[in-house]
């Protein structure tokens, strides 16, 4: 008995761009699994961004870039999609408030943009929600930390690319040069027609130039940092305590206190609503908080 032969998968062209190979699926697990259907990232997303974002948003944001599609060849790019919540839970096997929570959590990093769908429903003679519409960033940016590194590097590629305006410039004519001689008698310019940089001064020092640049990025850099994770930290705390109109306080919260306390505050808060030892798990966040930002110095 011999094995079928398998299909031919030599090259149909010359030509490299256009080798296609057909895919060769050796039993019933391959005619399911599909191995040459693939979802790739870069290595930056898995080196980068998931310790940030944390593993469960990162593989949502994976989900839904699965539902769209870019491709670069054909100008094609379909960018948004609009899952329900219950159908992404199902998919990644978790509670909808999950989804919910990692939703957030990526709008935080803008890698979504969520826009509420309606319908018009003759049974309430109104339009009425219905599923949100999710654009999704489908490249991965530079994180944070590394934004100031990336501007600096533009700056220094727009530098390198610009033309230096007091380079490859003729010699003036021999007639023309002024002699250097002593002159009889002293005719110094006004001061306001003395030149008041030289041909370098003028062409600038990129170096010390790119250090002023470094210097500012990195403090708008670090600021930036900040008030994402400011206003993600104020979103942990409404998520776990509740309370809308306490916003502004949690914010401010995020903003003085250090994130060590804030998290053992919402761990005590945790722990003693489990064991039903509270009746206003936002009072007891605030008087506790409150309590170990004063042991710190820090008044709220």
């Amino acid at each position: 008995m011999t094995d079928e032969p398998r299909p031919d998968t030599r090259p149909r062209s010359n030509r490299s761009d256009e080798i296609e190979l057909e895919p060769w699926y050796k039993d019933g697990n391959d005619d399911i699994v599909e191995p040459d259907q693939v979802t790739l990232q870069t290595q930056y997303f898995w080196k980068n961004w998931v310790r940030i974002l944390g593993v469960g948003p990162a593989g949502l944001l994976i989900r839904l870039r699965m539902y769209c599609y870019d491709n670069r060849k054909t100008g094609e790019r379909r960018d948004w999609c609009f899952p329900g919540q219950r159908t992404l839970a199902d998919e990644l096997g978790v509670h909808r408030e999950t989804i919910m929570t990692w939703l957030r959590r990526l709008e935080v990093f803008d890698f979504i943009r969520r826009k509420p769908r309606t319908r018009w429903s003759a049974e309430h003679g109104r339009p009425v929600r219905t599923t949100n519409a999710y654009r999704i960033k489908m490249w991965d940016p530079v994180t944070p930390e590394q934004e100031g590194a990336a501007f600096v590097r533009d700056a220094q590629r727009m530098l390198d690319q610009s033309p230096n305006p007091f380079e490859n410039q003729p010699d003036p004519d021999k007639s023309e040069k002024p002699t250097y001689g002593p002159n009889p008698v002293e005719n110094r310019p006004h001061e306001s027609k003395n030149p008041t940089h030289d041909a370098v001064e003028k062409t600038g020092n990129r170096k010390k130039y790119l250090e002023g640049v470094l210097k500012n990025v990195n403090v708008a850099t670090h600021t930036k940092e900040r008030l994402i994770q400011t206003r993600d930290l104020a979103q942990q705390m409404l998520e776990q305590l509740g309370d809308r109109h306490s916003m502004g306080f949690y914010r401010k919260v995020a903003q003085v206190v250090p994130d060590t306390l804030i998290y053992r505050a919402l761990s005590e808060t945790k722990e003693a609503r489990h064991e039903g030892n509270l009746s206003n798990a936002g009072a007891y966040f605030t008087s506790r908080i409150k309590q170990l930002a004063a042991e710190r110095g820090i008044s709220l």
